[in-house]
Protein backbone atom coordinates (compact mmCIF):
# COMPACT_ATOMS: atom_id res chain seq x y z
CA UNK A 1 0.00 0.00 0.00
CA UNK A 2 1.34 3.40 -0.96
CA UNK A 3 0.07 6.96 -1.03
CA UNK A 4 -0.42 6.63 -4.79
CA UNK A 5 -2.92 3.75 -4.59
CA UNK A 6 -5.80 4.19 -7.02
CA UNK A 7 -9.46 3.83 -6.19
CA UNK A 8 -9.84 1.07 -8.76
CA UNK A 9 -7.28 -1.00 -6.86
CA UNK A 10 -9.66 -1.10 -3.93
CA UNK A 11 -12.82 -2.13 -5.79
CA UNK A 12 -12.16 -5.88 -5.76
CA UNK A 13 -11.21 -6.06 -2.04
CA UNK A 14 -14.32 -4.04 -1.15
CA UNK A 15 -16.52 -6.37 -3.22
CA UNK A 16 -14.98 -9.44 -1.56
CA UNK A 17 -15.56 -7.88 1.86
CA UNK A 18 -19.20 -7.17 1.05
CA UNK A 19 -19.72 -10.74 -0.14
CA UNK A 20 -17.97 -12.02 2.99
CA UNK A 21 -20.25 -10.01 5.28
CA UNK A 22 -23.28 -11.61 3.67
CA UNK A 23 -21.73 -15.01 4.28
CA UNK A 24 -21.11 -14.16 7.95
CA UNK A 25 -24.16 -12.29 9.20
CA UNK A 26 -26.93 -14.50 7.81
CA UNK A 27 -25.61 -17.73 9.41
CA UNK A 28 -24.67 -15.82 12.56
CA UNK A 29 -28.20 -14.49 13.02
CA UNK A 30 -29.55 -17.98 12.31
CA UNK A 31 -27.28 -19.43 14.97
CA UNK A 32 -28.12 -16.71 17.48
CA UNK A 33 -31.88 -16.83 16.97
CA UNK A 34 -32.39 -20.42 15.82
CA UNK A 35 -33.45 -21.88 19.16
CA UNK A 36 -35.62 -18.96 20.29
CA UNK A 37 -39.32 -19.63 20.67
CA UNK A 38 -41.67 -17.73 18.36
CA UNK A 39 -43.24 -15.65 21.14
CA UNK A 40 -39.76 -14.44 22.22
CA UNK A 41 -38.45 -13.81 18.71
CA UNK A 42 -39.16 -10.06 18.58
CA UNK A 43 -37.36 -9.36 21.84
CA UNK A 44 -34.46 -11.65 21.01
CA UNK A 45 -34.09 -10.13 17.55
CA UNK A 46 -34.09 -6.63 19.03
CA UNK A 47 -31.42 -7.54 21.58
CA UNK A 48 -29.34 -9.29 18.91
CA UNK A 49 -29.46 -6.24 16.61
CA UNK A 50 -28.70 -3.88 19.51
CA UNK A 51 -25.64 -5.88 20.52
CA UNK A 52 -24.48 -6.17 16.90
CA UNK A 53 -24.76 -2.40 16.40
CA UNK A 54 -23.04 -1.66 19.71
CA UNK A 55 -20.23 -4.05 18.79
CA UNK A 56 -19.81 -2.40 15.41
CA UNK A 57 -19.73 1.08 16.96
CA UNK A 58 -17.26 -0.01 19.60
CA UNK A 59 -15.09 -1.64 16.94
CA UNK A 60 -15.05 1.55 14.87
CA UNK A 61 -14.17 3.63 17.93
CA UNK A 62 -11.31 1.28 18.84
CA UNK A 63 -10.03 1.29 15.25
CA UNK A 64 -10.07 5.10 15.16
CA UNK A 65 -8.27 5.32 18.49
CA UNK A 66 -5.58 2.89 17.35
CA UNK A 67 -5.18 4.78 14.08
CA UNK A 68 -4.82 8.16 15.78
CA UNK A 69 -2.35 6.92 18.39
CA UNK A 70 -0.24 5.22 15.77
CA UNK A 71 -0.43 8.34 13.62
CA UNK A 72 1.14 10.32 16.45
CA UNK A 73 3.78 7.66 17.02
CA UNK A 74 4.73 7.36 13.35
CA UNK A 75 4.78 11.13 12.87
CA UNK A 76 7.10 11.43 15.85
CA UNK A 77 9.36 8.67 14.47
CA UNK A 78 9.44 10.22 11.01
CA UNK A 79 10.16 13.72 12.28
CA UNK A 80 12.95 12.45 14.54
CA UNK A 81 14.58 10.65 11.64
CA UNK A 82 14.85 13.95 9.80
CA UNK A 83 17.31 16.61 10.85
CA UNK A 84 18.05 20.08 9.59
CA UNK A 85 21.59 18.90 8.82
CA UNK A 86 20.26 16.34 6.32
CA UNK A 87 21.56 17.29 2.90
CA UNK A 88 18.71 15.55 1.07
CA UNK A 89 16.10 17.37 3.17
CA UNK A 90 17.75 20.74 2.63
CA UNK A 91 18.02 20.13 -1.13
CA UNK A 92 14.36 19.16 -1.46
CA UNK A 93 13.22 22.16 0.59
CA UNK A 94 15.47 24.45 -1.47
CA UNK A 95 14.02 23.10 -4.75
CA UNK A 96 10.48 23.47 -3.51
CA UNK A 97 11.14 26.97 -2.16
CA UNK A 98 12.76 28.01 -5.45
CA UNK A 99 9.75 26.72 -7.41
CA UNK A 100 7.31 28.52 -5.11
CA UNK A 101 9.27 31.78 -5.38
CA UNK A 102 8.08 31.99 -8.96
CA UNK A 103 4.60 32.68 -7.53
CA UNK A 104 5.25 34.39 -4.15
CA UNK A 105 7.98 36.14 -2.20
CA UNK A 106 10.92 34.39 -0.53
CA UNK A 107 9.49 34.34 3.00
CA UNK A 108 6.07 33.10 1.93
CA UNK A 109 7.56 30.49 -0.40
CA UNK A 110 9.76 29.15 2.41
CA UNK A 111 6.75 28.85 4.73
CA UNK A 112 4.67 27.18 2.03
CA UNK A 113 7.47 24.72 1.26
CA UNK A 114 7.63 23.73 4.93
CA UNK A 115 3.83 23.41 4.99
CA UNK A 116 3.86 21.12 1.96
CA UNK A 117 6.60 19.05 3.53
CA UNK A 118 4.61 18.77 6.80
CA UNK A 119 1.53 17.57 4.89
CA UNK A 120 3.61 14.90 3.16
CA UNK A 121 4.99 13.83 6.52
CA UNK A 122 1.47 13.64 7.97
CA UNK A 123 0.19 11.66 4.97
CA UNK A 124 3.00 9.12 5.28
CA UNK A 125 2.41 8.76 9.02
CA UNK A 126 -1.33 8.28 8.38
CA UNK A 127 -0.60 5.57 5.83
CA UNK A 128 1.64 3.73 8.28
CA UNK A 129 -1.03 3.92 10.96
CA UNK A 130 -3.60 2.38 8.59
CA UNK A 131 -1.17 -0.40 7.69
CA UNK A 132 -0.74 -1.11 11.40
CA UNK A 133 -4.52 -1.22 11.83
CA UNK A 134 -4.87 -3.61 8.86
CA UNK A 135 -2.29 -5.90 10.46
CA UNK A 136 -4.17 -5.91 13.76
CA UNK A 137 -7.43 -6.68 11.96
CA UNK A 138 -5.78 -9.53 10.07
CA UNK A 139 -4.44 -11.05 13.30
CA UNK A 140 -7.84 -10.65 14.96
CA UNK A 141 -9.53 -12.33 11.99
CA UNK A 142 -7.16 -15.29 12.12
CA UNK A 143 -7.72 -15.62 15.87
CA UNK A 144 -11.49 -15.77 15.29
CA UNK A 145 -11.29 -18.73 12.89
CA UNK A 146 -11.37 -21.39 15.67
CA UNK A 147 -14.63 -19.89 16.96
CA UNK A 148 -16.34 -20.92 13.72
CA UNK A 149 -15.71 -24.57 14.53
CA UNK A 150 -17.29 -24.16 17.97
CA UNK A 151 -20.60 -22.96 16.51
CA UNK A 152 -23.23 -25.54 15.77
CA UNK A 153 -26.29 -25.24 13.60
CA UNK A 154 -29.42 -24.35 15.52
CA UNK A 155 -32.22 -26.93 15.43
CA UNK A 156 -35.65 -26.16 16.76
CA UNK A 157 -37.23 -28.69 19.02
CA UNK A 158 -40.75 -29.74 18.07
CA UNK A 159 -43.09 -27.77 15.80
CA UNK A 160 -43.71 -24.07 15.45
CA UNK A 161 -44.95 -22.44 18.64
Amino acid sequence: MTLQISQTSLVLPIMITGFGFAMIFVPLSGTALGTIQQRQMQSASGIYNLLRNLGGSLGIAIANTITQRHLQTHRNELSHSLSSSSLALRNELAKLTHYLQLHTGPVKSSLRAMSIFQRQLDAQAQLWSYVDLFRYMAVLSVLCIPVVFLLTGARRQGGAE
